[in-house]
């Protein structure tokens, strides 16, 4: 979790202790949701869980609604001329991930059969103009709208799932 939270001038780089040393730079540009990470952690172990697990299970917690081809980044401010293409490449990266995720998802579902369950909990802000912000404090109205988000029917449903599937 600390290696994607690497925000490039804001935190400090991220070195692992090999030989030589590799300097982690933000490990959320390379896979921004933790999916791939997942993915592998349950590849390396896929027989002891296939052996000893009646299910898997991945949850996931996404800030953003997946997908979003259809929402083009668009802005009016001047400033937006000289930022937009790193904006437009970051946007279109993640969105690239999604995709690719997609595929290794859906791969998943094939190699565990109908044990692997895919649970999604999604943050969507009562007002999509005053989301919570992404820092280390949260104001009260972004603590508020959290919480809310939590209670929403998708969500509600994702623990109805969740704990359908854990048996409780």
């Amino acid at each position: 979790m600390r290696m994607n939270a690497t925000f490039p001038y804001i935190l400090p780089n991220v070195w692992l202790p090999t030989n030589p040393v590799i300097d982690v730079m933000d490990a959320g540009f390379r896979d921004n949701t933790g999916i791939e990470s997942g993915l592998k952690f349950l590849y390396y172990f896929r027989e002891w869980l296939t052996k000893n697990c009646s299910k898997v299970v991945m949850i996931q917690v996404r800030d953003k609604l997946p997908g979003g081809w259809d929402s083009p980044y668009e802005s009016t401010n001047i400033f937006d001329l000289f930022t937009k293409p790193a904006l437009l490449t970051q946007n279109n990266l993640f969105r690239f991930q999604e995709y690719a995720q997609l595929r290794e998802i859906e791969w998943f579902h094939t190699l565990f059969g109908p044990s692997f369950n895919r649970v999604v909990f999604n943050y969507r802000p009562i007002n999509k103009d005053a989301a919570a912000s992404l820092s280390f404090h949260l104001t009260q109205r972004e603590k508020k709208d959290l919480k809310a988000s939590l209670k929403n029917r998708e969500n509600s449903n994702a623990f109805l799932r969740v704990k359908a599937l854990v048996g409780k």
